[in-house]
This record gives structure tokens, C-alpha cells and sequence, in this order.
């Protein structure tokens, strides 16, 4: 949130949501940004509330130590 202060109220909440599952559950799979309560906010998850995919693409690296890990 510091680096783009430029964000919207909706890409805050969006941001909210994801650190409180990740404080509840201790990871987060990409695929939950997909799904409630993520939509809620649109109905196309992330990539409708940061429409701009550099952003995207940072949060999903700012995330890449809380991903879960898929079993192979």
C-alpha cells in the first residue's frame, strides 16, 4: 500500500481481505483471489479490482512467501 498510494478504496479492502486470510490461515492459494469473499468486491476477483497488471503481478510477488505449496 505504501508503494502505490494511488490505490483505490476497493483495491485497500481487496488488500485487507487477503492479509486477514493470510493472518487466519497462514497461506493463501492464488486461486482464492478468484472466489468469496474476493469477489465480493468484483466479480472478477484480482484481476478486476487491479485492472493494471503490473500491480497485479507485484502483489502476487509481494505474496509468493504465503502461497501454499501445491502437492505434487
Amino acid at each position: 500500500m505504501q508503494q502505490h498510494p494511488e490505490l483505490s478504496s476497493k483495491q485497500m479492502k481487496f488488500l485487507e481481505l487477503v492479509q486477514n486470510h493470510i493472518s487466519k490461515y497462514g497461506s493463501i492459494e492464488l486461486e482464492k483471489l478468484y472466489e468469496p469473499p474476493f469477489t465480493a468486491l468484483d466479480a472478477e476477483g484480482l484481476d478486476g479490482v487491479f485492472p493494471d497488471i503490473n500491480i497485479a503481478d507485484q502483489l502476487i510477488g509481494v505474496l509468493e512467501p504465503f502461497l501454499a505449496q501445491q502437492q505434487e
